[in-house]
């Protein structure tokens, strides 16, 4: 069956649009996945670990000081300031009950910072 030059743009023009779809969800996809390096200090990495500690003990005063704690990081320059908001994330899941889901997403944030060799957070996804 020989088709017309319309069919064919036409079949052309969906593939174009399909791959178009397929390249926007991918880069969506590794957008939504990225976890943003901490660049933290020691004092910063310590307060980190004792928010995760604090989100398994579902402590939500302590939650809320290492919050405060954190910003205070931010704001001096000893935090990267877009891992300050994947932080305050995790300390906004858990202070509205998400407190296992925080602690994934925390866990994961942890887990994507370390080589498991040289960080300081190591002994925190070794347990």
């Amino acid at each position: 069956m020989i088709r017309n030059r319309s069919d064919v743009m036409y079949q052309r023009s969906l593939w174009g649009v399909v791959i178009a779809i397929a390249v926007v969800l991918a880069w969506g996809w590794v957008s939504w996945n990225a976890v943003p390096n901490f660049k933290a200090n020691g004092d910063a990495l310590k307060t980190i670990d004792a928010l995760f500690t604090a989100i398994n003990a579902h402590d939500a005063n302590r939650v809320a000081l290492c919050r405060e704690s954190l910003a205070k990081h931010a704001s001096s320059g000893q935090l990267n300031p877009v891992a300050m908001i994947e932080l305050s994330r995790c300390c906004e899941q858990a202070s509205t009950g998400g407190w296992e889901n925080a602690a994934r997403r925390l866990y994961r944030m942890i887990e994507k910072q370390c080589d498991k060799v040289q960080c300081p957070l190591t002994s925190l996804i070794t347990k």
